[in-house]
């Protein structure tokens, strides 16, 4: 391996363990929303270190074709302490800014999502409901209306037959009529017992 290899590896590798400081802050700053949870911690933190492990690999790769020295990993040693002493304030701070300006962003969208979709569809929901309910109403008062209307000369008519009806005729509608009467009342004294 040549010299310039070398150097060219080391800088890859302080560069990944710059890039390992930071990743590592980043899960450290969504470890809450996880960490309650056993098996999604254990699966989250496992791929985490596969995947930094990959990225580690791959850069290494690139370098120098995937050879290991010692020196690589104490590159990776440096590179991670260098973040922890000069950069990790910063990247801390540029990462609390970035959460907030996406949380940002997700509520103002989903303030126009309710204000844009979920309100209107409120509104002509409860218009149409309105509108059905108000004309339920009306057409269900012209329907009363109306038999009114027609029952107002069927009742003259019968009573006009009435009128006309013998004595005797009418003498046994009024016994039938409290026969009915009577099996009603008996009907509905015999359902009072049953309930008990």
């Amino acid at each position: 391996m040549t010299l310039t290899t070398q150097f060219l590896t080391m800088a890859v590798m302080i560069a990944g363990g710059i890039y390992l400081g930071a990743a590592m802050d980043t899960l450290k700053r969504f470890e809450k929303l996880y960490r309650k949870r056993m098996l999604m911690n254990y699966t989250i933190v496992i791929s985490f270190w596969l995947l930094q492990a990959f990225i580690l690999f791959f850069l290494l790769y690139q370098a120098n074709y995937g050879e290991l020295r010692l020196y690589i990993f104490l590159s990776v040693l440096c590179g991670y302490a260098a973040y922890r002493a000069l950069f990790q304030g910063i990247y801390t701070r540029i990462l609390e800014r970035m959460i907030r300006m996406i949380m940002a962003m997700v509520r103002f969208f989903l303030r126009c999502f309710e204000i844009l979709i979920v309100k209107p569809i409120i509104v002509i929901w409860n218009v149409a409901s309105a509108i059905v309910l108000w004309v339920s109403s009306t057409l269900l008062a012209g329907s009363i209306l109306m038999l009114r209307v027609l029952w107002w000369p069927v009742r003259l008519i019968l009573r006009l037959l009435w009128k006309l009806l013998p004595e005797n005729m009418k003498n046994y509608l009024h016994t039938l009529a409290g026969f009915y009467v009577t099996i009603k009342n008996r009907i509905i004294n015999l359902s009072k017992l049953w309930k008990r």
